[in-house]
């Protein structure tokens, strides 16, 4: 069984995966070889053309530059492709804490409607559950502040300034999608204590 967490940087995914993989011998899935990174995406390639090009298609045509296109292609396209087949073949429950619905904030470069992002969604693989990590703007600009880095660190202030409004409105843009999408979700408060969020999601996990 894939879980698979969304939520944006500061929300707390990675604490929680972390937490849950250690206390309950759950693997969080990672792909860390470039040669497993091919192969993996190879096997995703010959299983699903039409999502696969379709998905590369939006990484390129949201690409501003050569730089922004290799960070989206090797985090956004490879690296979730990959995960996503590894964890296809881990036995019991496999954690992903980001991975393919994480790219609807950052596979677009400019605030999305409703129709662009649902056509995205089109392209993607579900995992079998789905958790989903609320809270608000100024929490996460709190943690973020706090540990000192954001994505895409190579931006100026006020790129970076203009990058978090496109992620605060398309993260609502999916808010509005995330009932319709297949499989169970648990929507979780990322305020609260990240042990008690952990115990929240194993409950959710084993149901």
């Amino acid at each position: 069984m894939i879980v698979e967490f969304f939520g944006q940087a500061g929300s707390g995914k990675t604490t929680v995966a972390r937490l849950l993989a250690e206390q309950n011998n759950w693997p969080l899935v990672k792909v860390k070889s470039k040669a497993r990174l091919a192969g993996w995406n190879l096997l995703f390639l010959f299983s699903h053309p039409v999502k696969f090009f379709g998905r590369l298609g939006y990484v390129f045509g949201n690409s501003l530059s050569l730089k922004m296109f290799y960070f989206k292609f090797m985090n956004l396209f490879l690296n979730v492709n990959a995960k996503h087949q590894k964890a296809l073949l881990q036995t019991g429950t496999a954690i992903i804490d980001q991975g393919y619905l994480h790219s609807v904030m950052s596979v677009f470069e400019n605030k999305v409607s409703l129709p662009v992002m649902a056509r995205y969604l089109k392209f993607i693989m579900y995992p079998d559950k789905l958790v989903f990590f609320e809270t608000t703007p100024e929490v996460l600009a709190q943690r973020i502040k706090a540990r000192g880095y954001f994505a895409r660190e190579w931006l100026n202030p006020a790129q970076l300034l203009a990058w978090q409004e496109v992620i605060n409105h398309n993260n609502l843009v999916f808010k509005e999608l995330v009932n319709q999408l297949p499989g169970p979700i648990l929507k979780v408060d990322a305020n609260h204590n990240p042990q008690a969020i952990a115990d929240q999601i194993k409950t959710f996990i084993q149901s």
